[in-house]
């Protein structure tokens, strides 16, 4: 029988959240997206996060923004959008405090995987994460206004939306994807097992 785990986390002091797992979707908590599966819960209080928000570091670098460390704060007064993926930040945040530095990043956003292979959208060749550029995505035309992957070899670009429904598409797990690109984007870290990783490495320091 596996040991309960619990943990404290700082947006939510009032009690300690367990692991548990469930197939119902619900709202993290953290960083204001849906989710599903596995999560960390406070029942008397009907409060839940994403494992991967529960076990975020108060400060982490980042290749989308090598220049400055990244510290994880509230939700800004103002609104913004995240850098990686374009989205309103409408949750915990992110952000460089570097004076005149306004890069933001929602927590699902803040370790993307610098090269994916084998993905359902261009199965040939590795796809490298690239900042934007004036580019169409190859999958729906649209420009790509934000980051996106690239393959060197075709230079094809697949803007992330595009590559979030392919993923959960082609995931017999998923089921339907979202219409929300947030929520598409945020299943899409999570089925591609980075975010897990990273969260069972965190645990274990």
């Amino acid at each position: 029988m596996s040991e309960e785990k619990w943990i404290h986390h700082c947006s939510h002091t009032q009690h300690q959240l367990k692991e548990v797992y469930s197939n119902t979707e619900f709202k993290c908590q953290v960083c204001n997206h849906e989710g599903e599966g596995t999560r960390y819960r406070c029942n008397p209080c009907d409060f839940a996060v994403h494992t991967i928000c529960g076990t975020l570091p108060d400060c982490l670098s980042s290749f989308t923004h090598p220049e400055h460390q990244l510290s994880l704060r509230p939700k800004p007064f103002l609104i913004h959008k995240c850098r990686l993926c374009g989205d309103f930040v409408t949750g915990m945040v992110y952000r460089c405090e570097a004076a005149g530095c306004k890069f933001f990043l929602h927590p699902m956003c803040s370790q993307p995987p610098e090269l994916l292979e084998n993905h359902p959208c261009h199965p040939p060749h590795p796809l490298r994460l690239c900042s934007s550029a004036s580019k169409k995505c190859d999958v729906c035309q649209e420009k790509c206004k934000h980051w996106r992957y690239h393959c060197d070899i075709c230079d094809v670009h697949i803007h992330l939306p595009c590559l979030a429904r392919k993923t959960t598409a082609s995931n017999a797990a998923t089921g339907a994807t979202s219409a929300s690109n947030g929520f598409a984007i945020a299943k899409f870290w999570t089925y591609i097992g980075r975010l897990a990783d990273i969260a069972q490495l965190m645990g274990n320091n």
